[in-house]
């Protein structure tokens, strides 16, 4: 059964992309329509090649192996099971992520095997699949997306057949992060009763997708239990995305008034003209925090299920001092890395 995609990611970057297809011709004229400047592409024209290269070199890790960990009684009767926020945005040092496999690509029509076939034999993988047909086999591939045996299928003869492909990807891209969302949105909500209200806000998490892709953020990644972000465009520019609804302002103003600040700081958050913006900042640091005006920042807002304020601001070593910076390989880095 599919899942109602209504929820927000906790982290999404690029990706790898594989796609098979015996039709030499066509799998070229794919390289130069295919939106590379933010996708990692592998192309194969023998399926057996691919399926080995997929089935015994490509290892899955993807982040949430590092966000939920699970503990067993001795008797392995009870566990208990963890799950980190903090661990999520210390992906970027994961030099790796871009070889990530999201999605596979593959014709239906290849010699020797089917693509329904192949793509069977990947059913073990946490991928993402879209299957290439044409018009003789349209039914099998309406058929088999019926019954959820591929995620999408393309027809090769669209129009606009580079226009179709690349927003297919990006969807299947983000249902391939929100599979893993979804589970460690379960995951904090059974431990904890987790209360990340944008997180369940469709509306919200529309809003935030068209920020970044108005900002050109190529990756993101979720720093607190609210919805505040680390982003990081193609050149590895660093921004952060800083949210708060009016009970987080609420407990701010609270905080402010309990260290005293000045009446300009306390007017700024009880006018919601400003919001504080600790960046990777624990909780437990936050409430420790005496001089909030270095953390405020000038707030826009935006209705959706509630009221929320937002703040994007560029990197500031004096506000996030932990970030190792220079461990972060960005994505055009990557790009040159692997093109040399």
């Amino acid at each position: 059964m599919h899942m109602i995609k209504n929820e927000g990611l906790f982290c999404y970057h690029p990706t790898e992309v594989v796609v098979v297809d015996d039709d030499q011709v066509f799998l070229q004229s794919l390289k130069h329509v295919l939106d590379s400047s933010k996708t990692n592409y592998v192309f194969f024209l023998n399926a057996n090649d691919a399926i080995h290269y997929l089935l015994d070199k490509y290892e899955p890790d993807p982040f949430i192996n590092r966000c939920i960990k699970t503990t067993y009684s001795e008797s392995l009767s009870e566990f208990h099971t963890k799950v980190s926020i903090e661990q999520i945005h210390k992906e970027v040092y994961n030099k790796k992520r871009f070889n990530e496999i999201s999605v596979v690509i593959a014709d239906y029509k290849m010699p020797g095997i089917d693509g329904l076939e192949f793509l069977a034999k990947l059913s073990s993988l946490p991928i993402k699949t879209l299957m290439l047909t044409d018009a003789v086999n349209e039914n099998i591939a309406i058929e088999a997306f019926n019954k959820e045996l591929i995620n999408k299928f393309v027809r090769k003869n669209e129009e606009n057949l580079a226009g179709v492909l690349n927003n297919a990807i990006y969807e299947l891209q983000k249902d391939y992060f929100f599979q893993f969302s979804h589970k460690l949105l379960e995951s904090l909500i059974a431990a904890n009763g987790y209360s990340n209200v944008s997180m369940t806000d469709y509306l919200f998490t529309c809003f935030f997708w068209e920020l970044c892709q108005k900002h050109n953020i190529y990756e993101y990644y979720l720093v607190d239990d609210f919805g505040s972000y680390l982003l990081i465009d193609k050149k590895g520019q660093i921004s952060w995305f800083s949210l708060a609804n009016n009970t987080r302002i609420a407990a701010y103003y609270s905080l402010a008034k309990q260290h005293k600040a000045p009446k300009h700081i306390i007017n700024d958050i009880s006018k919601r003209l400003k919001i504080p913006c600790f960046g990777n900042i624990t909780k437990k640091q936050r409430l420790k925090v005496k001089n909030l005006e270095q953390y405020l920042q000038p707030c826009k807002n935006y209705s959706a299920r509630e009221i929320y304020y937002y703040a994007m601001i560029p990197d500031n070593r004096k506000l996030y001092p932990d970030l190792q910076r220079n461990n972060i390989l960005c994505f055009n880095d990557f790009l040159e890395e692997k093109t040399s």
